[in-house]
């Protein structure tokens, strides 16, 4: 076999060779392109479900509140108005209008707290003046009174606060949290540990004795399109920068959320 005819197999080997790292080069990059594309998708998708499980929970926050007002508030002052009317009809009737107008004291004092409630379920007063912390404290203390669990607040003396925003979304998270734990989880035991660095570094471990939950059977439950309260939960960690993990170790379940 001649140098040149040597020679021409070879440069054509190389070509080929050439060509073919090209083809595969090529599908290579399409097929990462693909890949970004379905993931990027598939985010899409999750965050589209984030909102609409924000959505749903605020919707059922209104629905709860509208029904505080209209079955609780609405009724108690309509009662205080008939209470008024015999009050009215009965001016010269000592007896019935002083036992009339007990009752209707007693009314205003239920509307009154009742008012707390709805304002309590709106905004907790403590969150706007003492901040997060008290906030905790006095929402653990309601729930330890109704004897189904206890909660532990432990909170390291850092002297730090968060921003406004961060303070409502922590407390909203930590409820929907307790919340989910009493629902789902069985817990009789929780310890909420709140460490408040800076503003914007923050960290919430919520450890508890109920059932095992880890990232795995979040996102289990996330494929196939389910908890809203999960979601709900996602999207407001989401919302001030900081991601949330559930884990499981010799000590029990924790749930962290922290800054990013």
């Amino acid at each position: 076999m001649s140098v040149s005819l040597l020679i021409l197999l070879g440069t054509f080997t190389m070509l080929v060779l050439a060509g073919t790292v090209i083809v595969f080069v090529v599908l290579y990059q399409k097929r990462v392109l693909a890949n970004q594309n379905e993931l990027a998708q598939a985010e899409n998708r999750f965050q589209s479900q984030l909102i609409e499980a924000t959505l749903l929970s605020e919707q059922s926050e209104r629905e709860k509140i509208a029904r505080n007002l209209h079955d609780d508030i609405g009724t108690s002052l309509n009662i205080l108005r008939l209470n008024l009317e015999k009050i009215k009809r009965n001016a010269t009737n000592i007896q019935t209008t002083e036992k009339t107008s007990d009752l209707a004291l007693e009314m205003v004092s239920s509307t009154i707290q009742n008012l707390r409630m709805v304002s309590r379920d709106l905004m907790p007063a403590t969150l706007t003046k003492l901040g997060l912390v008290e906030s905790l404290h006095e929402l653990f203390k309601q729930i330890n009174e109704s004897g189904a669990t206890h909660i532990e607040l432990v909170n390291p003396d850092t002297n730090a606060k968060v921003d406004n925003k961060t303070e409502v979304q922590l407390y909203r998270i930590c409820q929907e949290v307790i919340n989910n734990l009493l629902k789902h989880a069985s817990a009789t035991h929780i310890k909420v540990t709140v460490t408040l660095q800076s503003e914007k570094d923050f960290n919430m471990q919520v450890q508890h004795n109920g059932v095992k939950f880890t990232d795995e059977d979040v996102q289990r439950i996330y494929n196939l399109n389910k908890g809203v309260g999960l979601k709900s939960i996602e999207s407001r960690t989401r919302m001030i920068n900081a991601s949330i993990h559930y884990k499981y170790n010799d000590h029990g379940s924790i749930i962290e959320i922290k800054s990013v």
